[in-house]
């Protein structure tokens, strides 16, 4: 359980994503040139997709070896994801126009980080109101389910957004997962 630890602490155990993420990102890429990045990039959506279902099962009273393996698993799913997505959308356009590439990239992940804040905001409106939240008895109490259930939810919608992510990838061609490239 996480409750009772310092913000230093707990910035220790939410490292273990980066960290994974850190050691599993070059990887990712140096296989994403030798292999089909389109199998790499659908293969990390679907371990986002499973850290996700895993999140949604975390309780009040849940370990703290099973929240670092929902935030490794997490890391895992965006190192494969992240280089070998970034291989395809280079490699799907002409040179001179690499740089706009590379910046509707960047764009789209902006769209996606405000995208995610509006449909959690959605569930935290639904699911906690909009009054203040003050400290005291069932009050507090039933925020804290209310939270409970705007993460279960929001990591719900994201892990299907997740799936969707790997089947866009692949494409209607289907993607074979350790097809050379021909690049």
């Amino acid at each position: 359980m996480l409750s009772g630890f310092s913000p230093q602490e707990a910035g220790f155990v939410l490292m273990s994503s980066p960290i994974v993420m850190a050691i599993i990102a070059p990887i990712a890429g140096r296989l994403a040139d030798r292999y089909s990045p389109k199998g790499l990039a659908a293969l990390g959506a679907l371990f986002v997709m499973v850290s996700l279902l895993m999140a949604t099962t975390v309780t009040i009273g849940t370990g703290l070896p099973y929240i670092i393996a929902v935030l490794m698993t997490q890391g895992v799913g965006f190192a494969l994801f992240s280089s070998p997505n970034m291989s395809l959308i280079l490699h799907s356009v002409e040179q001179d126009q690499i740089s706009m590439a590379s910046a509707l990239s960047a764009k789209m992940r902006s769209l996606g980080m405000v995208a995610s804040m509006a449909i959690v905001t959605v569930f935290v409106s639904v699911f906690m109101g909009s009054g203040p939240i003050e400290q005291g008895g069932d009050y507090v109490h039933g925020m804290m389910f209310g939270y409970l259930s705007v993460l279960e939810y929001s990591f719900v919608v994201h892990a299907v957004l997740a799936c969707f992510a790997a089947w866009f990838v692949i494409g209607r061609s289907g993607a074979l997962f350790w097809r050379r490239n021909s690049d």
